[in-house]
């Protein structure tokens, strides 16, 4: 009887023990931490006219620092210009899905001319002293980037 009862204690260890580390690891894996992907991002804002295509590259590090990379072409108001522009930062994972970027910094690459102001305005904003939000979602092989009320684009891992 006592035999019994060890083999059930120890076989009631060893499910729970099994349950926490796969709920550990499903509550890890929706974190936006150590992984590359990439994805095209069309914007067409026909009242302001503007428009891009736009491929963009997202690497999130796992000591929480990362890189975006955008380029592409855009045109605004008939002008098309070459977006060449990457954003290193420091990032905090918040509740869900939800993740901070905070110290972003800017760097243009040399074929890009486009105007600082348009790219602030319609594609990201690099003020270094506002912090900026955005949702990173898994699903399957691949994420939804998003700002805070709507998808932006799929990230392909």
């Amino acid at each position: 009887m006592k035999g019994n009862k060890f083999y059930f204690a120890a076989i009631f260890c060893c499910v729970f023990t099994f349950g926490y580390l796969m709920v550990t690891k499903m509550q890890s894996s929706h974190r936006a931490e150590g992984y590359t992907c990439s994805g095209n991002l069309m914007i067409n804002e026909s009242e302001e006219n503007f428009t891009a295509n736009l491929v963009f590259f997202l690497n999130m590090r796992k000591d929480n620092t990362g890189f975006i990379d955008i380029t592409g072409e855009a045109n605004y108001n008939g002008s098309i210009t070459t977006l060449g522009r990457n954003y290193s930062f420091s990032y905090k994972n918040e509740e869900d899905d939800i993740v901070k970027l905070y110290n972003v910094k800017a760097q243009s690459d040399a074929k890009d001319n486009s105007e600082d102001r348009i790219i602030r305005r319609f594609i990201l904003n690099s003020n270094e002293q506002a912090d900026k939000y955005f949702k990173i979602s898994p699903v399957g092989n691949m994420f939804i980037v998003s700002n805070l009320y709507s998808p932006v684009l799929f990230c392909l891992k």
